[in-house]
């Protein structure tokens, strides 16, 4: 999981919880093994890479790479005057192949509202994700836990 990108105004710090959020709701479907945030930190930081600097395809799919994973979970968090809307996509990493996975809206939300929201958005991007794997059976297994 590299952390969602956030829009100007909205502090980066909540792209980094909402993807800390959404890692431990994938890690909890059993569909995929989860690296930490630490465990990316460090193995970035030997190649003197931040996750701030994930932010093109290219260079979330080379820290793919550099992860050894498969797959690699990004989006973006903006803030419009109807409230705030979270976008969140698949990058497989073999062939940089974007998949969405999902996007959710919390209209006139403010921003007190916005986690619980996206608590709710996570559990159900992580359904979607295990419904799609148990149906598309050509899905990759997950990465063996580090």
């Amino acid at each position: 999981m590299i952390d969602l990108h956030t829009q100007r105004g909205i502090p980066p710090q909540v792209g980094r919880m909402v993807s800390d959020l959404l890692r431990s709701y994938y890690e909890k479907t059993g569909q995929y093994s989860m690296l930490s945030r630490r465990e990316t930190e460090q193995t970035l930081a030997r190649y003197g890479m931040k996750l701030s600097d994930c932010v093109s395809r290219d260079s979330i799919v080379e820290v793919g790479k550099l992860l050894g994973v498969s797959r690699v979970f990004s989006g973006f968090i903006s803030k419009g005057r109807d409230g705030f809307s979270v976008t969140l996509d698949l990058y497989w990493v073999q062939t940089g192949e974007i998949e969405p996975v999902g996007r959710n809206d919390c209209p006139l939300c403010p921003e007190d509202e916005l986690i619980r929201s996206l608590e709710q958005a996570a559990a159900v991007f992580a359904q979607r994700e295990e419904t799609r794997a148990e149906t598309q059976p050509s899905v990759v297994p997950p990465v063996p836990a580090r």
